[in-house]
């Protein structure tokens, strides 16, 4: 069976460390057969059937799951999972001619062309993903040619993109500075839901980690609220 300290050390390889460590917090048990997956504690049933649990934000934990481990990953899943330099996601996208999109030093996402041309193409393959969106406006013009996958969504941010030639942006929650701007310019915006992104990356790294660990079972647990 799948040691605790096995699952943190292949976190650590996928998502980096954070400043929060990996094993947050040790459990009574070392061996994982079940692995409940959640961004928040309350998000996860009193009576679920686990060994351990993997928390985006374990913060509030407090005297929940006392003797099972808590694993998380803060900023890094943020960065690899949900709409930052989300690889997983590209793939099933499809997008091609993929490079990163660094600005003041910092790396925000990617910029990439998508296999749809058209915006109800695109707004289609996205919906396929992740069921619904948080707010949507169509960019000036078809066909689409570049597109960004990116985890903010600043005026200085959407000019930078413009420049570089994208026609629209995919990210998470929703600015209402950021969408003026990109109608200014007349750039498509996808905002997915912060939550929605974030729970799309909690599947993904269940799928993930079941890949990784033969004997492992994993449950993913969301809220009904997402967005």
């Amino acid at each position: 069976m799948t040691s605790v300290h096995e699952l943190a050390a292949w976190l650590e390889v996928r998502l980096g460390r954070d400043d929060l460590p990996t094993l947050y917090r040790k459990g009574d048990t070392d061996t994982v057969g079940v692995l409940a997956l959640a961004l928040e504690p309350m998000d996860v049933p009193e009576e679920a059937n686990m060994d351990a649990v993997f928390l985006h934000r374990p913060f509030r934990a407090g005297s929940a799951f006392a003797r099972r481990a808590i694993l998380t990953s803060h900023h890094g899943f943020d960065e690899k999972l949900t709409t930052g330099e989300n690889e997983p996601l590209i793939e099933r996208l499809e997008w091609r001619d993929v490079r990163p999109f660094d600005m003041d030093r910092r790396r925000f996402g990617v910029i990439a062309s998508p296999p749809q041309r058209t915006w109800s193409a695109f707004l289609t393959a996205l919906l396929g993903e992740f069921g619904a969106f948080e707010d949507v406006a169509a960019p000036a013009r078809d066909p689409l040619r570049r597109v960004a996958l990116v985890n903010a969504f600043r005026p200085e941010l959407v000019r930078a993109l413009h420049d570089q030639g994208v026609d629209a942006l995919v990210t998470g929650q929703g600015r209402v500075l950021g969408a003026r701007h990109a109608k200014e310019v007349g750039m498509g915006i996808v905002a997915l839901g912060h939550r929605r992104s974030e729970e799309w990356g909690l599947r993904q790294l269940g799928r993930e980690l079941e890949q990784a660990f033969a004997d492992l079972r994993t449950v993913v647990y969301t809220s009904s609220l997402s967005g």
